[in-house]
């Protein structure tokens, strides 16, 4: 079960911000393990810049917590933080271009990876 809260402001003809907060409690155990899953909590804060009606500039902030609690390895112990830079370039009315760079700055091993590069196209219907 997870519930989240999402909010969305204009600050100005050129500036958006967008908050993301996600509760989930699940249930059980990981897989035949004896891992025993525990409240997730994430969270992304983000700031766009319109540049022009079809480009903007992104920066987002995302912090996880783990599922695990002193399972025993860092990777699984710890959550992550990480910092996005993306830029989106409206095609037309209803689709949408990104591209965005993830670095994960949780040291000096964190539950995500390095560095994502990534890019998609969105359509909207």
């Amino acid at each position: 079960m997870g519930i989240s809260f999402v909010l969305q402001k204009t600050l100005s003809r050129r500036w958006v911000f967008y908050l993301n907060q996600t509760g989930v409690v699940p249930g059980g155990h990981f897989g035949k393990t004896d891992l025993t899953l525990v409240p997730i909590y994430s969270a992304a804060l983000a700031l766009e810049f319109l540049a022009t009606p079809s480009f903007s500039i992104v920066g987002q902030w995302d912090v996880y917590t783990t599922p695990f609690r002193r399972a025993g390895a860092h990777l699984l112990d710890n959550g992550a933080a990480e910092t996005v830079l993306g830029f989106n370039y409206r095609i037309k009315p209803s689709m949408l271009w990104q591209l965005y760079g993830i670095e994960n700055f949780v040291e000096p091993v964190g539950a995500s990876a390095d560095f994502t590069l990534g890019t998609n196209i969105a359509f909207r219907f």
